[in-house]
């Protein structure tokens, strides 16, 4: 596979990291349609784990979990030591979002934001701004 093959490949990895199984699915079913390699893990500490072994490009990072909330992963990752960990794509994902709160949100380490419920068609656009 050549530099730019594989370039193009990773920068279709997804993870999305959603406590809510319903959603996950329903994100990674829209995500994979689209062409993506999605995988999904329903908690914090999982995620983490997961990450270890494989460089999502993009994470989609449920802010709100029981154990460790997105925010703490969030935290991890960019203080990791691995650049392509660190310096991966997060996008936040939460009911709760208010746009008021966009700088709120930068600087806990997000480089986007979406809210549930989702708009696929948002989504997109979040996407094709970081991999195209």
């Amino acid at each position: 596979m050549s530099v730019a093959e594989e370039q193009v490949r990773r920068q279709k990895s997804v993870l999305i990291v959603e406590d809510n199984e319903t959603a996950a699915s329903m994100l990674r079913e829209f995500l994979e349609s689209k062409g993506y390699a999605v995988t999904y893990r329903l908690d914090g500490s999982s995620a983490l784990e997961y990450i270890e072994t494989h460089t999502p490009y993009v994470v989609f990072m449920d802010i709100q979990m029981p154990g460790m909330n997105g925010f703490e992963v969030v935290r991890k990752m960019r203080a990791h030591t691995n650049p392509a960990i660190a310096n991966a794509i997060i996008v936040g994902v939460s009911a709760l979002y208010l746009f008021d709160q966009k700088d709120r949100f930068r600087d806990q380490g997000l480089d986007a934001f979406v809210a549930k419920p989702f708009d696929m068609y948002h989504i997109l656009d979040v996407l094709s701004s970081y991999t195209d």
